[in-house]
């Protein structure tokens, strides 16, 4: 009997755990401390690679969504583009496409030449394209 009413306590420990949303922090510009990765749904540094193991771009993602920042590099290591999409500062991390928080960009976007100047800003509102200087 103890077993199985310790089996039972474990399983539901096991189940409320799982289910939460508790992240440790978003401060994505930053490059804080990393949260941790939960079950499905995961807040995490990602980082793509081409076949020959050349970076291509990194940035913080929460499932398939950017929200905050991403850097694009060209195959010699050098910037591409720098950036921002919008971080959910919610705390609530259901929806995020429906709610218009996933891979939204904003502020200054940086590209950058194969030799690392710049070569232009483009500036994003919510999404949306607003110049180009």
């Amino acid at each position: 009997m103890k077993k199985i009413l310790l089996a039972l306590i474990l399983f539901f420990i096991t189940v409320s755990f799982s289910h939460a949303q508790v992240l440790d922090t978003v401060l994505t510009y930053s490059f804080g401390k990393m949260p941790p990765v939960y079950f499905e749904n995961k807040l995490y540094w990602q980082k793509n690679y081409d076949d020959k193991g050349h970076l291509l771009f990194e940035g913080l993602c929460y499932n398939s969504c950017h929200v905050g920042v991403f850097i694009n590099y060209h195959k010699n290591g050098n910037f591409k583009t720098t950036g921002q999409y919008k971080e959910n500062t919610t705390g609530d991390w259901s929806n995020l496409n429906e709610r218009g928080l996933c891979s939204v960009q904003v502020g200054e976007w940086k590209n950058y030449s194969e030799n690392g100047e710049l070569k232009s800003t483009v500036l994003y509102e919510d999404g949306k394209f607003v110049k180009e200087y």
